[in-house]
């Protein structure tokens, strides 16, 4: 990569190269210069397809989705109408009362003796404290890392979570357990990737030969932590701004670099807008996915949705039969009625956001890869 020619562009130009490749847009020009630098120094150009696991972080309400992403196109085929990216997988799980699927690991709850209940009263069980115990919680951790890697992904993207709602003094309780539960499943698939690079060692040509099948680097997925506000940044904003990046990029004398977040942004789930900072609100999100189902916006996002995907995506569009439900208010912590079909949908923002971060995932993929061509060129 020629340092030269980084340093020959200007600032809106490094700020918008960096927005569209997902990576940190805040500082001087040196700054971002160096993060595009460390980015694109080692990278290698990607082969094959991969799948994306995409998971937005919960306890109550996780939802994740699976991604096929098919062969990356040539330098040639930009004109060519992109492959869909399949979804395989779209659902949301309820960690403390997970439903039970021969497809995913049943996760441990708590022991808690059983009372009969009113039908009045039947709502979903009661969590008893030790629920949220570090005990328990790493065995959900562990359970919930073994979900993620029985669908086979090459690479795992896991919601950062925030410290603090709305920038406010107070740490609520709920988001501390939910940071706890994040270290837990960031500490297991570590321990699983440092198990199965031992287990390599026994048996090299085996594992090679199932890596290659499984289309797993090292035999591992690579994981990595996305922040919502940069994902919310790229996607929310004026519908017309092209996030795909070419040669004009660089040539065009006024760059759009309005929606480039900053460091304060990115922890407090703003961004920028001319008028000032505008909390991107979670019906904003749920919009841009209505918009990719619809067909009615951003038709470079083709989607296609298979099994139990296919139904979650057709019930997404579906008007909700609650207002809060629409508006995706339902706090984090809320008990929803049990046995609640997945039609009434409910949180809707949460399958937004993991959807969302998988597409983003995929274009800034797209467009680093593109920049690094440009750069080599």
């Amino acid at each position: 990569m020629s340092s030269k020619l980084l340093a020959s562009l200007k600032l809106a130009q490094l700020k918008h190269a960096a927005f569209l490749t997902g990576l940190p847009s805040a500082g001087t020009k040196a700054d971002i210069i160096a993060v595009l630098e460390s980015n694109f120094s080692t990278r290698t150009p990607v082969q094959t397809s991969t799948r994306i696991v995409s998971v937005d972080m919960g306890i109550r309400n996780l939802a994740y989705c699976v991604l096929d992403v098919p062969h990356p196109p040539s330098s040639h085929a930009s004109s060519t109408k992109p492959s869909p990216l399949k979804v395989l997988e779209w659902r949301r799980i309820d960690l403390l009362h997970p439903p039970t699927s021969p497809h995913t690991p049943p996760v441990p709850t708590a022991t808690q003796p059983q009372s009969p209940q009113p039908k009045s009263q039947s709502r979903a069980p009661a969590i008893p404290p030790s629920a949220f115990t570090p005990s328990h919680l790493s065995r959900t951790a562990l359970a919930l890392s073994r979900t993620l890697l029985s669908h086979s992904p090459t690479t795992i993207l896991i919601e950062r979570q925030r410290f603090r709602s709305g920038g406010g003094p107070a740490i609520q309780e709920w988001t501390v357990r939910v940071n706890m539960l994040e270290a837990m499943l960031w500490a297991c698939l570590a321990t699983l990737r440092e198990m199965s690079s031992l287990g390599r060692k026994g048996a090299e040509a085996e594992a090679e030969a199932g890596a290659e099948m499984a289309g797993e680097v090292g035999g591992f997925p690579a994981v990595f932590e996305v922040l919502p506000a940069r994902v919310a940044g790229f996607w929310v904003g004026d519908p017309d701004l092209d996030l795909r990046l070419t040669a004009e990029t660089f040539t065009s004398p006024n760059p759009e670099a309005r929606r480039v977040d900053s460091g304060a942004s990115a922890v407090a789930g703003l961004i920028s807008s001319p008028s000032g900072r505008k909390r991107v609100q979670k019906k904003d999100k749920v919009a841009v996915v209505r918009g990719w189902l619809d067909g009615e916006e951003n038709p470079d996002v083709p989607l296609a949705f298979s099994g139990e995907a296919a139904r979650i995506a057709k019930a997404f569009t579906a008007p909700s039969s609650r207002s809060s439900s629409s508006r995706g208010t339902t706090k984090e912590g809320a008990v929803e009625g049990e046995g609640e079909s997945e039609e009434r949908m409910g949180k809707r923002d949460d399958l937004a956001d993991c959807l969302l971060q998988a597409v983003a995932w995929v274009r800034w993929e797209e467009n680093r890869e593109i920049l690094a061509r440009l750069l080599r060129s």
